[in-house]
């Protein structure tokens, strides 16, 4: 998931047009939350 929102993101960075029934920034924005739930999830377990 992660690869697939790094790529999304240059992509469209880059003017690619994305295939149909795909959203680039929703890709971007799945990224974004598994990075930001794994942060929040490491910094709490550690107390």
């Amino acid at each position: 998931m992660m690869k697939l929102g790094e790529a999304a993101n240059r992509m469209s960075r880059h003017g690619v047009l994305a295939p149909d029934d795909v959203e680039w920034a929703l890709a971007v924005a799945n990224r974004n939350f598994i990075i930001h739930s794994t942060t929040r999830s490491t910094v709490s377990s550690r107390g």
